[in-house]
């Protein structure tokens, strides 16, 4: 049974929890100009933060005020997924979980969209007529070239981001 968007996200809440991605709650004691204005000055005029939205075709989420996290249709309250998480702060690092865990689907969706792309033309080089040999070496050309798609889809890749949790938060 196909799980429900609210079921995905407790799941992917939890994921990120246990590899630590979401950090622990703002320590106010430290943590005392609210994000939102260091945000706003930081990304004031032409931004990188923009230009990345921009680029996918995206409206960049705006940060305007100090309010708690919250979700956009309000269905995931009821799995109380901020807790601990507060003020723009604490909206700022579930939005950077949140935009990991849709970019780690999104690569998975692409994959698997190459993968089967690849796979049905494999398929179609081995149920076509090779009796000729110059067409049987082209074939042959095209599945190690297929192969070769196939074995780069099978890596993993990584991305460094600059460090965001701090211990005695």
């Amino acid at each position: 049974m196909a799980k429900s968007a609210a079921e995905r996200k407790r799941i992917s809440r939890a994921k990120a929890k246990r590899e630590g991605i979401i950090s622990a709650k703002p320590d106010n004691d430290t943590f005392r100009t609210p994000f939102f204005e260091f945000f706003n000055q930081r990304t004031e005029g032409f931004s990188d933060w923009a230009m990345y939205f921009d680029m996918a075709g995206l409206e960049a989420p705006e940060i305007e005020d100090d309010s708690d996290p919250k979700s956009l249709l309000g269905n995931l309250e009821q799995y109380d997924p901020y807790r601990g998480y507060n003020r723009s702060i604490g909206r700022a690092e579930i939005m950077l979980a949140a935009l990991l865990d849709a970019a780690g689907e999104l690569a998975r969706i692409i994959n698997d969209y190459k993968r089967k792309e690849v796979a049905d033309r494999m398929r179609e080089i081995e149920e076509s007529n090779l009796s000729d040999a110059d067409t049987r070496k082209k074939a042959f050309s095209e599945m190690m070239r297929f192969q070769k798609m196939l074995d780069q889809l099978d890596k993993q890749v990584r991305w460094s981001f600059p460090q965001w949790k701090v211990i005695g938060e």
